[in-house]
């Protein structure tokens, strides 16, 4: 549990705040967000299965941290969008 706790923890900050930067667009966009990250949910665990079996787990480690890597690097940096 120690071991993927801190994963954990860095991976659950996105999605809020991936809502309140949707939210600073408009208040549709946030139900989109949540849409898309149950859809995401749902693909990514079939996918991570999937590469799993076929590259290792490593190599799905890799493809799921560029993942996050290339979401961080979308999130707007504007204060007036992320501001609570």
């Amino acid at each position: 549990v120690l071991l993927v706790a801190g994963l954990g923890v860095l991976m659950g900050v996105m999605l809020p705040l991936g809502v309140r930067v949707a939210n600073g667009f408009g208040r549709d966009m946030a139900a989109w967000a949540w849409g898309l990250n149950g859809a995401a949910s749902v693909v990514g665990s079939t996918l991570s299965l999937i590469l799993s079996m076929h590259f290792g787990f490593t190599a799905t480690m890799l493809v799921g941290l560029a993942a996050y890597l290339l979401g961080a690097k979308l999130i707007p940096r504007s204060e007036a969008i992320l501001a609570p």
